[in-house]
């Protein structure tokens, strides 16, 4: 095997194996700029890790510094495969692969604008703007799918062996294995922002109080809001749904729904379940929830948060703040931190 060479700030290091470093006198990451014309495996080493980047073929990696995230922001976390993985504007993927400590920022496709992330069937799904609908093993390497629209998809969800996106304009996307998709008949002509699978059912909600049931994905019924307000993020756990946004309502059901008291701070733009517990995203602010009607604020940052997930017992949450890409991790959802975040750039040569 030739030696993989990989160059740092003030020194250059080799290996063979990928096991055995020669010794350093402080903490590096792997900056270097290479092209290559098929798939290669490229390892970037660091104090904290040793993360697998799989570039694609017909792909340049590009050199970038430690942590500087500029322009960057994440709008939604999935978890899966042992790992979470964020997605953002301008083809930005973040990936961590030990709890939520250490993770690598990619900047892929700029012209790729992801508003939300799920996981499924051992496939991560990556939703966006004007139909775009990307999949990936390992959230390394990805593939784009045709959705058969043009409008932006806000919300993506895996349930009952197949997954389901919603969008601009009642927009209802339906796979069994995320790669071959098929437009749904919609019930609402309404925005759909948000999708969640619980009870046997998804529900779907966004715009005016729109809530739409099903139970397979193929066939969608409204329901009854309990007010006319925007919902932007729905969640299942605990034996209830929980809608959000400028109002909160909950459901046992997914059929009738109750107003609850609306959280401080402003609207909830994320929602997730994990870890015994709901977690919302709000500006500024992480809140959580036992039962999704008493809530409580955690985490008050200069930024602003726009999705949350969880992963074993790891609770995370993403944004931007700034002109940076912003991440929080708790174990428990009391005490929340700024894990550590490393930036590499791979671009597809068209």
């Amino acid at each position: 095997m030739c030696p993989h060479i990989a160059s740092a700030i003030q020194e250059i290091k080799k290996t063979t194996t990928f096991v055995t470093w020669s010794e350093r006198s402080r903490p590096f990451s792997a900056y270097l700029s290479l092209e290559m014309n098929k798939g290669v495996q490229y390892w970037v080493a660091s104090a904290v890790t040793l993360s697998a980047l799989f570039i694609p073929d017909r792909a340049t990696l590009a050199s970038t510094a430690a942590s500087p995230n500029r322009g960057v922001s994440l709008e939604a976390v999935a978890s899966g495969n042992g790992r979470f993985v964020a997605v953002g504007p301008s083809g930005a993927v973040a990936i961590s692969s030990n709890g939520g400590e250490f993770w690598t920022l990619l900047r892929g496709d700029q012209a790729a604008d992801f508003h939300a992330i799920a996981f499924g069937s051992n496939t991560f799904v990556a939703v966006g703007k004007c139909g775009l609908i990307d999949t990936s093993s390992d959230g390394f390497s990805w593939n784009v799918r045709s959705s058969g629209t043009s409008r932006n998809l806000l919300s993506v969800a895996y349930g009952a062996g197949r997954f389901v996106a919603v969008g601009a304009g009642g927009t209802i996307c339906l796979s069994s294995d995320g790669v071959q998709w098929k437009i749904a008949k919609s019930s609402s002509g309404h925005l759909l922002a948000a999708l969640a699978y619980g009870h046997g059912m998804f529900v779907a909600v966004g715009e005016h109080g729109t809530i739409l049931t099903s139970a397979d994905g193929v066939k969608w019924r409204a329901q009854q809001s309990p007010a006319s307000s925007y919902y932007y993020a729905i969640a299942y756990g605990n034996g209830r749904f929980v809608a959000a946004g400028d109002t909160i309502a909950t459901s046992t059901d997914g059929i009738t729904w109750r107003n609850q008291p609306s959280v401080a701070g402003g609207s909830v733009t994320a929602l997730s379940y994990g870890c015994g517990q709901f977690v919302a995203a709000a500006p500024r602010q992480v809140l959580t929830s036992i039962d999704g009607l008493s809530w409580k604020t955690r985490a008050s940052f200069k930024g602003v948060f726009e999705g949350v997930g969880c992963c074993d017992d790891r609770l995370v949450a993403v944004g931007w703040r700034r002109d940076q890409c912003l991440v929080l991790l708790s174990q428990d959802g009391l005490a929340w931190r700024e894990p550590v975040i490393e930036q590499a750039v791979f671009q597809a040569r068209r």
